[in-house]
């Protein structure tokens, strides 16, 4: 199966430094690394096996004015065609509060809109992604407020042009990303997340390994760009966020470990659903939402791990961490296997799972033996072999 991803934006948004990042990051292992790489002219295309039944081709489409009027006119029923997910990039190095880059960000927005009303003409089905980038170049004491206004607006010219019985919250994602910190690998696991065909069916799998192994948590990571492809707990979690889901089914099935409940609990009460195509209640404009993609401040991830939850940003710190330990391997001529790590309230265990993705488990119970947890992982990858 090939799922096509449309990778857009203006000129200098940054659309080219992080797909070399994410997708590249043996040549380029950091985001200094990327300051050698030149302008996008045209199309470039990319082809990636994340599983192995989803081959992924990625268009990095040149933000240039001719080739953007090329996009919008002449090649708009090529270009749009046929898209799984639509990305597109907000330089918010130009969004501060002068009067010179507000209209640089309404140039911006009317090259979205074009892009979203040709989107839902040849591809009503694409999930769109706004990556609102170089967030660390916008003031932090304005950053938090600055991005929620021009999510807002994102929001509310994206109920315009779908129509009110397209569910904006299922379709349209924003994420607030840099090139110097996690939020990159967090926004694109997102993005590889949506597009995987039989993701409920390999977390529902997930979830009971981790019931079984006794583990806290289990997270599959792609085994060459190493995004998070799913997570035990992950679909109870959107479940109750959404408020469906057979209670019936739903108590058949192992349940989680406690740690991880906090999170569950966490989102019920910060990610609030709308029924599809219902317009916004007075004063519930789904704050929670429009935040949902904004990584946390110092203070609310103090907060978080005060209160006994899992940091918020694990899976992309241990992403950063291990693509950097399999760069310094690969200097040292040696390949990359699994991990260990012991230590006095938990023990983590990262492997091989399948030919395209690696397993981590976390596991805080001190009566569960890491020997039976690695025996689990060989038994259960013909199974997942079989799912991907």
């Amino acid at each position: 199966m090939k799922k096509k991803i449309l990778l857009m934006g203006r000129s200098g948004c940054g659309k080219t430094s992080m797909r070399a990042l994410v997708f590249s990051s043996t040549l380029y292992p950091n985001a200094a690394s990327t300051k050698r790489l030149g302008t996008t002219l045209g199309v470039e295309t990319s082809h990636f096996r994340i599983l192995r039944n989803l081959v992924i081709s990625l268009f990095d489409m040149g933000g240039q004015q001719a080739y953007i009027d090329s996009y919008l006119d002449d090649r708009k029923s090529q270009v749009f065609k046929d898209v799984g997910a639509f990305v597109y990039v907000f330089d918010m190095g130009n969004s501060a509060e002068q009067g010179e880059d507000d209209d640089a960000w309404e140039a911006d927005g009317r090259y979205w809109r074009d892009c979203v009303r040709l989107l839902n003409q040849h591809s009503p089905t694409a999930q769109i992604f706004c990556l609102l980038h170089k967030m660390d170049l916008v003031q932090e004491s304005s950053r938090r407020d600055i991005y929620a206004q021009r999510v807002r607006e994102l929001r509310s010219k994206a109920r315009d042009l779908l129509g009110p019985e397209s569910d904006i919250d299922a379709r349209l994602r924003c994420c607030g990303t840099s090139i110097w910190d996690e939020t990159l690998y967090r926004a694109w696991s997102k993005i590889i997340h949506s597009l995987i065909p039989n993701i409920a069916v390999l977390e529902s799998n997930l979830d009971q390994f981790a019931g079984v192994s006794g583990a806290t948590e289990a997270v599959v990571f792609e085994r060459k760009t190493f995004l998070v492809v799913a997570r035990s707990g992950e679909a109870k979690e959107r479940g109750a966020v959404a408020g469906t889901g057979d209670s019936k089914e739903t108590a058949s099935q192992p349940q989680p470990p406690q740690p991880s409940s906090s999170v569950a609990a966490a989102s019920k009460v910060s990610s609030p659903r709308r029924s599809k195509g219902a317009p916004p209640a007075l004063g519930q404009d789904d704050t929670a939402l429009i935040m949902e993609g904004y990584p946390p401040s110092d203070a609310e991830r103090k907060s978080i791990l005060s209160s006994g939850q899992l940091h918020p940003e694990r899976f992309e710190k241990i992403s950063e961490l291990v693509k950097n330990l399999r760069g310094s391997c690969s200097k040292l001529q040696a390949s990359f296997q699994s991990l260990e790590v012991r230590g006095e309230t938990f023990a983590a265990y990262l492997d091989v799972l399948t030919a395209d993705t690696y397993i981590l488990v976390i596991v805080a119970d001190p009566s569960v033996e890491l020997s039976a947890v690695k025996l689990n992982v060989h038994m259960a990858r013909e199974r997942f072999e079989k799912l991907s």
